[in-house]
């Protein structure tokens, strides 16, 4: 499975608002989407969050009522997105 890590940069080094974008199959195997977790910090456990459909360019998010996912971390995943968007 094909993987890709988006993070910011805090002034001391450490990475924050981690988004690991991991490629699977859709569910019918005829494409695939992004699983989508979160991390705030790199000491803190991933939680998956959602997953992305980049033909559509949607975003589906899981039940998060737990765990607030940074608005910084949201617009490392709208970037992508868009970098990436199937048109």
């Amino acid at each position: 499975m094909k993987s890709i890590r988006l993070f910011e940069t805090a002034p001391n080094g450490m990475k924050t608002d981690i988004i690991t974008l991991t490629q699977v199959p859709n569910a019918d195997n005829s494409g695939t989407v992004h699983i989508v977790e979160y991390q705030g910090m790199e000491f803190e456990d991933k939680m998956k969050i959602g997953q992305v459909g980049l033909i559509l360019g949607e975003v589906s998010f899981y039940d998060t009522k737990y765990r607030g996912v940074s608005y910084k971390a949201l617009k490392l995943l709208a970037r992508w997105i868009e970098d990436n968007y199937e048109e």
